[in-house]
């Protein structure tokens, strides 16, 4: 396996892979998706073949699609590629493996919350501006026999497990700290559920993925304040390249659809992509993955489907909807802005080994 080039491999056992997979994953997308990982991620070139292979079957086994909504990823370790799950890979985990409920949130400290040996209430107003720091996360699971148990982590115990992660300096973690929160404790939690043996070991060696030999690492000794404030200048100037790219994307596609181009992301713009862009699971810093989605989501528009199409423009399609109102976004992704018979990508045009030629050129611009 290991002498084996990966296109050639998933054109050959592509039709296995696809028959592991549940009917809720679309077969070509999860194939595709491998293939923009292994584009994206430049280190992923370096994995064994056959460590690339194990972990897309492990994936298909559990009924994970990769890359997609935060359920799995191909994450390099060493020369070796592993699975690693997302946030969302937990919670379909727990409940195909049989679990009634699983419920996570934050705490803060003015929040009114009680903990007991069977559970934990936590009641706060959603509008209050005022709710103070953060001080835990929660994770509460039902059993198929009705019992439930919490599972309790302060935010300093999230603190120490980040520290310990190769991704703990992300975008992921930056931007969406509740989120990783949130993912770490329904990780602990499930780990006490009936989950099946290969269940368990998948999270296991998932664990091992993103932290090495699963222990915290020693917390980095204090940043000079002058390389600290050098540090965030940079920071400042890593975002505004990665809003520049957003801009490049948007306007990209407001030239295929026939709207007026965008001069700039304004502070608005950039609250409504990011709304939509954790909406789709994305990272601010995910530019070619959230773009070829939305790209392929509005591929064949129908104008005539849009009523008040002079009034329409990139931003009503974009922006992520009161509750109660049409997620036009939503709309387009499950194709109704399509154009009668026309699909987002066509069997007879498809081909992995088309697209795994894209790996071997220049990623740097990505």
């Amino acid at each position: 396996m290991s002498d084996l080039a990966i296109e050639t491999w998933l054109e050959s056992k592509k039709d296995e892979l696809c028959a592991l997979l549940p009917s809720t994953i679309q077969k070509e997308r999860f194939l595709r998706n491998i293939v923009m990982q292994i584009k994206m991620n430049p280190s992923l070139h370096k994995c064994s073949t056959s460590s690339i292979a194990k972990a897309c079957v492990q994936a298909s086994t559990l009924g994970l699609d990769i890359g997609v909504l935060g359920s799995a990823y191909l994450v390099p370790y060493g020369n070796e590629a592993q699975l690693s799950i997302g946030y969302q890979g937990y919670i379909d985990l727990a409940y195909r493996s049989g679990l009634k409920a699983i419920h996570t949130g934050i705490v803060r400290q003015n929040d009114d919350y009680k903990a007991t040996a069977t559970g934990f209430t936590h009641d706060y107003d959603p509008f209050d501006s005022d709710r103070g720091p953060v001080v835990g996360v929660y994770c509460l699971v039902e059993l198929p026999t009705g019992a439930t148990y919490p599972e309790l982590m302060t935010a300093e115990e999230v603190e120490q497990i980040r520290s310990g992660s190769r991704s703990a300096n992300s975008p992921a973690w930056r931007d969406h700290w509740g989120e990783m929160a949130k993912k770490v404790v329904i990780r602990r939690a499930l780990k006490r559920a009936p989950l099946s043996v290969e269940t368990k070991e998948v999270i296991d060696m998932s664990d091992k993925a993103e932290f090495g030999n699963g222990r915290p690492q020693p917390t980095e000794p204090k940043v000079p304040l002058k390389e600290k404030i050098t540090a965030q200048i940079e920071t400042k100037k890593a975002d505004s390249s990665v809003w520049d790219k957003h801009l490049e994307r948007a306007n990209t596609l407001s030239k295929m659809l026939g709207f007026k181009r965008w001069n700039k992301i304004t502070t608005p713009r950039q609250t409504m992509l990011k709304q939509r862009i954790k909406e789709e699971g994305f990272g601010l810093a995910d530019v070619e993955d959230f773009w070829n989605k939305t790209d392929e989501a509005f591929m064949g528009f129908d104008h005539e489907k849009v009523k008040d199409w002079s009034k329409c423009d990139l931003d009503i399609l974009l922006r992520v909807p009161k509750k109660g109102n049409p997620d036009h976004y939503q709309t387009a992704t499950e194709g109704g802005f399509r154009k009668e018979g026309q699909t987002v990508v066509k069997e007879a045009s498809f081909s992995i080994t088309e697209l795994m030629k894209e790996t071997d050129g220049d990623s740097s611009s990505e």
